[in-house]
Parts: structure tokens; sequence; C-alpha cells
């Protein structure tokens, strides 16, 4: 499978860095010699060999995310890469996305939106009724709501008596 081909090949570039004192050149030479030997093949430029090696550094400690990896497409890891900041958000994605198996826009939008932060909060502002509900509530409320999916590019203002308008 492509994830485990490029999980291995992150770990390869990241223990010849650390071991080996391997540079930018190095990485750089051996995405030429690749692209050199066969044309054809995609996905090993040098900036994605980079990727490569912080996909496994990023995920190499947390033994219980390696099936979960598997499951969702090298682009959806590309986003959680980029766009997230903790552990326990890429963790957050990596199971949405697992559970859910989103497409790269729909999955984007989503990292894009702060669903995680909109979940977490909503987790915290659970009433005491909430909490000792037979049910877990969590993660069902969130007090945001996004509507960027009907198009509308520009706010509209509705004449309301008196001269005022609504936004």
């Amino acid at each position: 499978m492509l994830i485990e081909l490029y999980w291995l090949i992150g770990r390869y570039v990241s223990q010849k860095i650390k071991f080996s004192a391997w540079g930018e050149n190095v990485i750089e030479n051996l995405s030429k010699y690749l692209l050199t030997k066969d044309p054809s093949i995609k996905g090993f430029s040098a900036r994605n060999i980079w990727r490569m090696k912080q996909f496994y550094e990023t995920y190499k400690d947390n033994k219980f995310l390696s099936a979960v990896l598997t499951e969702i497409s090298w682009t959806n890891h590309l986003h959680i890469l980029s766009k997230t900041k903790s552990i326990e958000e890429k963790q957050f994605y990596l199971k949405l996305a697992a559970k859910y198996h989103y497409s790269e826009r729909e999955f984007g939008r989503i990292i894009d939106s702060g669903t995680f932060e909109r979940t977490m909060l909503a987790n915290q502002k659970l009433s005491a009724v909430l909490t000792e509900f037979p049910i877990n509530a969590k993660n069902v409320f969130k007090d945001i709501y996004l509507f960027e999916f009907i198009g509308i590019s520009q706010i509209w203002t509705i004449p309301c008596s008196g001269g005022q308008s609504w936004l």
C-alpha cells in the first residue's frame, strides 16, 4: 500500500539524516535519481520525500494509530500534517477521516472550518444534566454554524421598516 511505502521511506530518510548526517542536497539527489531511473513514477519530489519523513516522525511513537494511518489517503494526511498543531488534533482528524472516508476537498474544508476546536469547546460547555445523561453526549452539540455550502459570496442586507436593515 502507498501509505506503508511512504512510512518506510520516511523512516529510512529520518534514520539516515539522524545517523549519517544526510542533508538537503542528499534528498534532492535522491529525488532526481528516482525520477531519472523511472520518469513515470509520481510522488517522489524532494518536497514529498521531506513530507514522508515528517509523516514518520509525527506518528512513530504512537503505536495505537498504526491501523488508522493506512485507512486514509496521502492527500488527507498532508492536510493533517500541514494544518494541525497538536497530536490530539491530528488524532481527532485521523479518526474522523478513517470513519467517514472524506474526499480531499471535503476533508480540507472540515479542517479549515475548525471542527476540532468547535468540538472540544462544545464538550467543555456541556451542562451538568448532559454529563450525567445515560448516553455519552460528547461531540454531539456544537454551537457554531457554518453555511459556506450555500455559496453566498457577499453579505446581503434585508431592508426593514424604520430604515434599518438586517444582515
